[in-house]
């Protein structure tokens, strides 16, 4: 073999050498690309996860607000039992949402987290910070032995627009079409429940014995059509507040909306239905001016029966006295405690064959708590009459007493606001006209 062709056999033999060396590298490049985009993915799934868990467990945390009736409470009220309330919505959440499979915890430690903020005494905060250690990665262990851990914070208030000037207003869904005048009968003169010029609430926090404020008031609520005049609150007969803790309503003319009713509702006359089921249209308070008007039901009809038949069916009333009542074990019995109540042998969460929770046993919320609506004056010389809309009431309806009349127990108050704002609004929904949203994230 000549020394030129054994040369050139030898450089041959080299390159395949070198090529062999560049494919191996290229594959461990490949690899090591792979594990990356493995960690990649594994850190970013799991840093969403943390987020949402964080947000999910801010939100729960500023519900324990509106259920102690916070956001309508004295600024110099103890926090305590909002505060441990919030906590244990908090660690609820956090069992629940896992990130990475597993329930993620506070970060630091809990006693640093959730924050609370109660500078504007309406619009509590709270703010959630969230943490999940040693995730499990590949090519990240080569150079550090540190667990690999995501966080996520998140901010959320309960919102109440009372004398604010500076935020936008509250839409509430599910209103129910009771208009009552602006008159608290559970004080003497009867003062307003909100301010009609600062749209603040008037009294402040709860009932005797622990305070001198609205919250925790028993009311007995009257169809104002006794006399049956051609449409409720003519001028003849105008709603009013009344010794013995005794409040007259209208019926409202609400639009015409979506209905989400229960098995007992849907049928008789509009009034009933907007009572037993839900009026999925919301209504904007102040989303324009000072207060919002609402029509007042012209249909001339009787209004007691188709009151009575709506609320008996809300709150699962028939058969039997079956419905929900307020748990004597929270407020107003105990002070500072958060509104409870005691699942009733109607509830449809205690029926078989597949039963939630046992008559008796304590639930957080209830059909039986409705939103009315306050109006500062009636304006009957108009057609159709009208009503200035200046707040909502949530109240715990006790029993239907028949004829149109219930008895009730109010569990909030929230005013309209001083901003004519033309932002949108927020979005209450449910039953709740407070509603609970992030402010950061």
């Amino acid at each position: 073999m000549s020394r030129s062709r054994r040369d050139h056999r030898e450089w041959q033999q080299s390159q395949q050498g070198a090529t062999l060396i560049l494919a191996l590298a290229g594959i461990v490049v490949a690899m090591v690309m792979a594990a990356l985009a493995i960690d990649i993915s594994t850190l970013y799934l799991a840093r969403s996860e943390a987020q949402r868990t964080a947000e999910a467990a801010a939100l729960a945390g500023a519900k324990a607000f509106v259920l102690s009736s916070t956001t309508s409470d004295l600024p110099t009220s103890p926090h305590t039992v909002p505060d441990a309330l919030a906590v244990q919505l908090v660690n609820a959440v956090l069992q629940q949402n896992l990130i990475a499979g597993r329930p993620g915890q506070l970060t630091p430690p809990l006693g640093t987290y959730p924050i609370f903020d109660y500078t504007n005494p309406g619009n509590p905060k709270i703010t959630v910070s969230v943490q999940q250690q040693g995730l499990p990665t590949f090519f990240s262990r080569i150079w550090s032995r540190v667990p690999n851990t995501v966080t996520a914070t998140a901010t959320a208030e309960a919102y109440n627009p009372s004398g604010s000037s500076a935020n936008p207003p509250v839409t509430a869904q599910c209103v129910k079409p009771f208009i009552v005048p602006n008159q608290d009968p559970g004080h003497t003169g009867f003062p307003s429940f909100i301010d009609p010029t600062t749209g603040a609430i008037t009294n402040l926090g709860r009932v005797t014995p622990f305070g001198s404020g609205v919250v925790g008031e028993g009311i007995t609520f009257n169809v104002d059509c006794a006399g049956l005049a051609p449409f409720c609150g003519s001028g003849a007969n105008p709603p009013a507040a009344h010794s013995g803790n005794a409040l007259d309503f209208v019926p409202a003319a609400l639009p015409t909306g979506g209905q989400s009713c229960p098995s007992c509702g849907g049928t008789g006359t509009q009034l009933e239905q907007n009572i037993a089921c839900c009026n999925t249209t919301a209504l904007a308070c102040n989303s324009a001016t000072q207060g919002a008007q609402m029509n007042i039901d012209l249909t001339g009809a009787d209004p007691r029966s188709p009151v009575s038949n709506g609320l008996q069916c809300l709150i699962h009333q028939n058969p039997g006295l079956g419905m929900d009542a307020l748990d004597p074990s929270g407020f107003p019995t105990v002070g500072g405690a958060p509104f409870r109540f005691a699942a009733g042998a109607n509830n449809p969460l205690t029926q078989a064959p597949n039963p939630v929770v046992a008559v008796g046993n304590v639930v957080t919320t209830s059909d039986s708590i409705i939103t009315l609506l306050i109006a500062d004056s009636f304006n009957t010389g108009v057609s159709p009459p009208t009503a200035d809309i200046v707040g909502y009431m949530q109240v715990f309806v006790v029993q239907d007493l028949g004829s149109g009349n219930f008895t009730g127990v109010v569990l909030n108050v929230s005013g309209c606001g001083t901003n004519a704002a033309t932002v949108p609004p927020i979005v209450g929904g449910g039953v709740s006209p407070i509603p609970v949203r992030l402010i950061h994230n």
